[in-house]
C-alpha cells in the first residue's frame, strides 16, 4: 500500500496495521507507536482507501504543504480502532540530501519488519503490559467474583471487596507464578488461556488465606463468632474470647478474621478487662 503526496511517497505494510479485527496485532500496534515516537507524522481519517483518504484531507486543507513536507510517516486512522502506519520511502528528485538520507531509512524500516517483526521489544513488551493490565481489572471485577461465587460464596465475596492491588497480588501468587495461564495477544485485547484453570487456583489461595488469618487469630486468643449462629449466609460477624461477646460486628467473617488477626494478644488485653 502506497500514498504519494505532492511527490513524497509513504509505504505500509502488513506489520503497519492494527485494528478490532485487522492487522499485526500488539506488533502492530508497537510498530506504528514506534513511527510515532521516531517520525514526524502526518494523522489522517481514513476514507475508502490510503490515497483517497490523503486527497481528501488535502481537498478540505486539513493538511499544509509544510506539514507534508516534514512528514516523515503518515497514520491512518478509522473505525474499530483500525490504524495504518505509513513511512517515507520515496521523495521527488532534487529533494535535500536529509530527505534522501530519511526515505532511505524507511525502505530500511519495511525490510527490518518484513514477516510481521517489531522494530522495538521495549514497545511491544509496554503493550502487553497494558493489555495484560485491562484484562485483569476486568478479570478483578467481573470474571473472579462470580466464578469463585459459584464455587464458595464467602470466597466470592472477599474476592469482590478486595482492591486491584490485592487482587494483582492474589493473581501474581497463585496464577503467574504456577504459570497456570498463557496470555495470547489478538484483535487488541490480552486473553488469558486457561482462566478456567486459575479460578481454582485463586480459591485454593482465598482458602489458605483464611486458615492462616484463623491461626494467627487462635493463637492470640480470639475466637470469630457469627452474631446469628443459624443465619450464616447473612450474619454478621464479630471475635472474642472463648465464651466472651464481641464488641463490635463485620458483615462478612474474613473482616473479623482480620480484625482479630492483627490485634493484640488476649492475654495482653485481660488487664485492660478487669
Amino acid at each position: 500500500m502506497n500514498i504519494v503526496i505532492d511527490g513524497r511517497t509513504f509505504k505500509s505494510s502488513h506489520a503497519l496495521v492494527y485494528g478490532d479485527y485487522v492487522g499485526a496485532g500488539s506488533v502492530g500496534v508497537a510498530n506504528v507507536r514506534w513511527l510515532e515516537e521516531n517520525r514526524r507524522t502526518l494523522t489522517l481519517t481514513y476514507r475508502a482507501d490510503p490515497q483517497y483518504s490523503a486527497e481528501r484531507a488535502l481537498e478540505a486543507q486539513h493538511i499544509l504543504p509544510e506539514d507534508i513536507a516534514a512528514a516523515g510517516a503518515v497514520i491512518l486512522r478509522g473505525d474499530h480502532g483500525y490504524h495504518a502506519g505509513f513511512i517515507l520511502t520515496g521523495v521527488p528528485e532534487g529533494a535535500s540530501e536529509d530527505d534522501e538520507v530519511l526515505a532511505e531509512d524507511g525502505r530500511d524500516v519495511l525490510d527490518a519488519i518484513e514477516n510481521y517483526c517489531v522494530l522495538d521489544e521495549e514497545f511491544l513488551y509496554e503493550i502487553e503490559e497494558e493489555w495484560r493490565q485491562e484484562r485483569l481489572t476486568e478479570i478483578w471485577k467481573y470474571d473472579a467474583p462470580r466464578a469463585l461465587a459459584k464455587l464458595d460464596a464467602e470466597a466470592g465475596e472477599f474476592v469482590d471487596n478486595m482492591t486491584e492491588g490485592e487482587f494483582g497480588i492474589m493473581w501474581y501468587e497463585a496464577v503467574e507464578l504456577p504459570d497456570l495461564v498463557e496470555w495470547i495477544y489478538e484483535e487488541n485485547q490480552a486473553v488469558p488461556d486457561g482462566l478456567n484453570n486459575a479460578i481454582p487456583a485463586l480459591l485454593g489461595w482465598v482458602r489458605d488465606r483464611f486458615a492462616e488469618l484463623e491461626q494467627q487469630a487462635g493463637t492470640l486468643g480470639w475466637t470469630v463468632i457469627p452474631e446469628s449462629p443459624d443465619d450464616l449466609a447473612t450474619t454478621e460477624w464479630g471475635y472474642a474470647s472463648p465464651g466472651g461477646t464481641p464488641d463490635k460486628w463485620f458483615a462478612y467473617r474474613w473482616q473479623a478474621l482480620e480484625a482479630a488477626a492483627s490485634d493484640t494478644s488476649f492475654r495482653d488485653v485481660q488487664p485492660r478487662l478487669i
